[in-house]
């Protein structure tokens, strides 16, 4: 079910469902489905396993066919003796595997067998529909008109039934020999069936919902209507009832393969993985399931943890199609769980080679970050982050990757990078969280700290850092704006000040931030400490070495045994004595 990988599609109430939930129309694309009549139930069995005797090879081969065991069915029909009804049900088999010319010629020759057989007449019309309509209905009008067959209310069943098979539906048709049913017999069940598929394809849930249960009205144990409403209501979400419907179907024939198949994707899609990975492994145990079914199952399994047994499925399934997109994905996405990194990489380049840009996820870029993270490269790596916040329509999701972004270029120290990258991602999601301001803040303090810290720096290291520490004081005001109650902005915005006037302008910028952060009576012994030290720098700054001598012994009031400052008061005192 990769087809539907991580999309999670949002489906209205039942009964009120837009028409794209219902444009498959019956059955999944490319899965022919099983005819409309009831199911006869289990048939008898001979010694070996096999049907009793050589006429039940026909029911047998009915029942693998509506089962969509096809290999089975075909097997039973060939066993079967020739009979039109045989060459029939060898036609029904034909069409549902897309070979048309073989239906004819089975179609055909049940006529030769009886030119009277008017199910094989019917079949011969359903398989011309397509390339000859006006000889179509010239069979149908033959079979219809037949004084013997008048009112027979199978003939107009199938007929309508025929109309609603081929690519493009002739519904008036379909409602018109339905009419005719009707006219012959308003109880037979058949005609709900073909109803209930005419709805579903018509995008018209609700009458489905009804037409099948009309079916269950006259037949209780149908459980080709009972796998219908379970289909529907998994499509709408209730999957509850869902889940009622197919386990009846399923309770009547444990064979079952369509029902199997929805209960595997309605599980997927609930994300109760392990009983997914249960229906799929008994579809497959019947000899079930296309490549998207083991798609699904792979996905079922790595979703569940099992990503030893899921790497298998999935390099098979690249084997069969190695550009098939959503099963490069989770290949890919299985390769940066288990820091496979650059073979990620290979395979998330080939996915986006080959996807729709219209259908790529906002977590293939964040898989992709994180796998560019894993060999190096860091900036395309963070690059794909701000790709995965754009393409997010989830805000929780999106402030999620920043702060994973965040986290990384912090943990790795790329003070450098962060500036442009965080810039980048408040411009996509307006406006950063407090704290996030405060670590961007502090990234670019250290950005500018490190510059300086370089041996012998050169003239652009010193104007870098003027730049990172200017930055610095501008998002520091932000978390003051945003936390007018803490003193941590207003702390940081003097700290980051603080540096630039004594490491490189020789100015006293930060004097009233401190001054200020001083009147703060929250503030700890460290943040007063700091202060003191700046002020006293900025009264010695103007010459004012008695103000300066003030904030020096401030500090030894907190920090009596600092010897460094204790030399520099004793200096400042002998210095001011000796000026008088």
């Amino acid at each position: 079910m990769m087809r539907k990988f991580l999309s999670f599609l949002a489906f209205a109430s039942l009964l009120s469902l837009s028409a794209g939930v219902w444009a498959q129309g019956p059955g999944q694309p490319g899965r022919p489905q099983g005819p409309s009549s009831p199911q006869n139930g289990p048939g008898r069995m001979g010694p070996g396993g096999g049907p009793s005797g050589p006429g039940d090879w026909l029911s047998e081969g009915e029942r693998e066919l509506r089962r969509e065991r096809y290999v089975q069915a075909r097997r039973a029909f060939e066993q079967a003796p020739g009979s039109p009804r045989s060459q029939y049900m060898l036609g029904e088999y034909f069409l549902r595997v897309g070979r048309r010319d073989s239906a004819m010629a089975a179609f055909r020759k049940g006529m030769a067998l009886d030119p009277e057989d008017w199910m094989c007449k019917v079949g011969l019309g359903q398989a011309l529909l397509e390339t000859s309509a006006t000889e179509a209905a010239a069979i149908f009008d033959e079979v219809s008109n037949s004084r013997k067959l008048r009112r027979e209310v199978k003939v107009p069943v199938r007929i309508a039934r025929a109309y609603l098979s081929v690519k493009n539906p002739d519904f008036p048709m379909v409602r018109s020999w339905l009419d005719k049913a009707l006219a012959i017999n308003n109880s037979e069940p058949e005609i709900f069936m073909v109803e209930g598929d005419m709805y579903f394809k018509q995008l018209k849930a609700g009458e489905a919902v009804a037409s099948y249960r009309n079916v269950l009205f006259y037949e209780p144990d149908n459980y080709e209507a009972q796998y219908k409403l379970g289909r529907i209501y998994r499509q709408a979400r209730e999957y509850d009832q869902a889940s009622d419907y197919l386990a009846k179907a399923l309770e009547r024939d444990s064979l079952h393969v369509p029902s199997l198949r929805v209960m595997g994707e309605m599980n997927y899609f609930r994300r109760e993985y392990p009983r997914s990975i249960d229906a799929y492994r008994r579809l497959f145990r019947l000899g079930g399931g296309d490549f998207e079914d083991r798609a699904s199952y792979a996905s079922a399994l790595f979703f569940n943890g099992q990503i030893e047994e899921a790497r298998p499925e999935y390099e098979r399934l690249l084997r069969e199609n190695p550009n098939h997109p959503s099963v490069l994905r989770v290949k890919a996405y299985i390769h940066q769980m288990t820091n496979e990194n650059e073979e990620g990489v290979r395979t998330m380049e080939r996915f986006f080679s080959v996807v729709d840009t219209a259908l790529i996820l906002s977590g293939d870029y964040q898989e992709y970050g994180r796998l560019l993270l894993g060999i190096g490269k860091d900036s395309l790596g963070y690059t794909n982050y701000l790709k995965a916040i754009r393409r997010s329509e989830n805000e929780p999701n999106k402030r999620m990757l920043f702060r994973e972004m965040a986290d990384s270029i912090q943990k790795r120290k790329q003070n450098e990078l962060a500036d442009y990258f965080f810039s980048e991602a408040e411009g996509l999601l307006g406006r950063l969280e407090t704290s996030q301001y405060l670590t961007w803040g502090r990234i670019c303090y250290d950005a500018a700290r490190m510059r300086l810290e370089k041996t012998g720096p050169l003239p652009q290291d010193t104007l870098v850092a003027v730049r990172y520490f200017t930055r610095a004081d501008s998002l520091f005001a932000k978390v003051a704006e945003l936390a007018p109650d803490n003193f941590t902005g207003l702390y940081y915005r003097a700290t980051a000040l603080d540096a630039l006037d004594r490491r490189i302008q020789e100015t006293t910028l930060a004097k009233p931030l401190y001054e200020k952060l001083l009147e703060n009576p929250r503030i700890g012994d460290r943040e007063k400490k700091q202060a003191y030290l700046y002020l006293a720098y900025a009264s010695s700054h103007v010459e004012d070495y008695p103000q300066a001598l003030v904030y020096y012994k401030k500090y030894l009031e907190l920090d009596p045994g600092h010897a460094e400052v204790t030399k520099v008061v004793q200096g400042l005192e002998e210095f001011l004595k000796a000026q008088k």
